[in-house]
């Protein structure tokens, strides 16, 4: 979400500010690493799979991206997309702060 609101606030004029958002969306996809192991020490090993397999659905946002972005940075400047995107990101944000838990039990090695 800092990544997006840093380029909506005040663009990319800069190599620094490029490397800025870099660095901040790679900080942002490496929590999708943490999705996975949460998601494996809820279930029972039989339903993993299933629930990988949904968590790994996360990356639809990649694909409505794709198919979004361009009509957004169309009607309202590419600037504008990054802060369409924040509304999204927010209420996913406050859902999962609401929402998740610690495992019900830890998983024996």
């Amino acid at each position: 979400m800092a990544a997006a609101a840093f380029v909506f606030a005040f663009g990319l004029d800069s190599k620094p500010a490029v490397e800025a958002f870099g660095v901040l969306i790679g900080l942002g996809g490496a929590s999708f690493a943490v999705a996975l192991p949460q998601a494996s020490r809820w279930y029972p090993p039989q339903y993993q799979g299933v629930v990988m397999g949904i968590a790994g659905a996360g990356n639809m946002g990649v694909v409505l991206d794709t198919l979004f972005a361009p009509i957004i940075a169309a009607h309202w400047g590419w600037q504008a997309v990054y802060g369409v995107l924040l509304i999204p990101m927010l209420a996913i944000l406050v859902y999962y702060s609401l929402a998740a838990k610690d495992a019900p039990t830890p998983r024996n090695a």
